[in-house]
């Protein structure tokens, strides 16, 4: 970082290495899992996700369900990520599972799930009684 007391840009490679290695467990995390990488090829390792996105990616500390969905996501699997917007959706609908609510979508429309995911998630976003809104729009 900058000696003249001035923030690096957030976008720095190099302060955010610096902001995630501040605390000690996220040190022992960070080379713990450079080490779980290097114990498996990354072929391996990228196959064991595909097979099982979910729980694969929750392997690694300090990722939960609803980020092993957002990574699972951003890395080409059909998933949702069961958000706090997308939970309150889909049962404001009738839908027990996100996945489920927007997989009808997506059926219906002919689109991918993690397009309307994103879709969802962006109205949510918007408006602040964004149930109702939706559910208006379901009505007709």
């Amino acid at each position: 970082m900058a000696t003249s007391g001035a923030k690096a840009p957030l976008f720095s490679i190099a302060y955010v290495r610096a902001e995630a290695l501040t605390h000690n467990s996220r040190i022992a995390t960070y080379f713990r899992d450079r080490t779980l990488v290097a114990a498996h090829s990354f072929q391996d390792l990228k196959e064991k996700i595909f097979l099982d996105p979910i729980r694969e990616l929750q392997s690694f500390p300090y990722i939960g369900p609803i980020t092993a969905f957002h990574i699972a996501k951003n890395i080409g699997i059909r998933v949702a990520k069961p958000d706090t917007h997308l939970v309150r959706l889909a049962r404001s609908n009738g839908f027990e599972s996100v996945q489920e609510f927007c997989e009808t979508i997506a059926t219906f429309l002919g689109e991918d799930i993690r397009l309307v995911d994103s879709v969802l998630w962006r109205f949510a976003t918007m408006h602040d009684d964004y149930a109702l809104k939706f559910s208006r729009l379901m009505v007709g």
